[in-house]
């Protein structure tokens, strides 16, 4: 894993999540959301097609929570500041989080860097960038994992 690039699991082209601009409303992204249930994640970009970062599934969960099912119970289990940011959340840049830094990967970075930054950052899909940062594909936790068991059996 310390030395295996991401390349060497990479699917050309597979995209698995979704890519939205920072100024996409979020009901529209909730609405491609639920007519794709294979979309596994969802992308922030620039007018050049630029990876700024992700919306994770919790945040996107806890602000229909809020704005659209009007629940106002989940208040209790989120902090005051939390709160306020989902309600006064529209715009996709709203519930941003990371950066391509944080986040992307590219094709040389190895598979232990890429898990490790699943780890840290509770995500199960990476996007994987080219050198002026736009997205070429996504790296999924199942498609690490399973390198990972086929290594394991390797070694046997």
């Amino acid at each position: 894993m310390k030395t295996i690039p991401v390349e060497e699991i990479l699917r050309p082209h597979c995209m698995c999540a979704l890519s939205v601009t920072e100024d996409t409303d979020l009901e529209e992204v909730i609405a491609k959301f639920a007519e794709n249930p294979a979309i596994r994640g969802i992308y922030l970009v620039d007018s050049k097609e630029g990876f700024l970062g992700i919306i994770r599934s919790t945040d996107l969960r806890n602000w229909v929570q809020v704005r659209i099912l009007k629940e106002f119970g989940t208040y209790r289990a989120l902090a005051a500041w939390k709160a306020y940011h989902l309600i006064s959340a529209e715009k996709c840049i709203d519930l941003m989080y990371g950066d391509r830094n944080s986040l992307g990967v590219k094709r040389n970075d190895t598979l232990q860097t890429a898990l490790d930054k699943m780890v840290e950052h509770e995500t199960n899909i990476l996007p994987v960038l080219d050198d002026s940062h736009r997205i070429i594909g996504d790296l999924l936790i199942s498609d690490v994992l399973f390198k990972v068991v086929e290594l394991g059996k390797q070694a046997k």
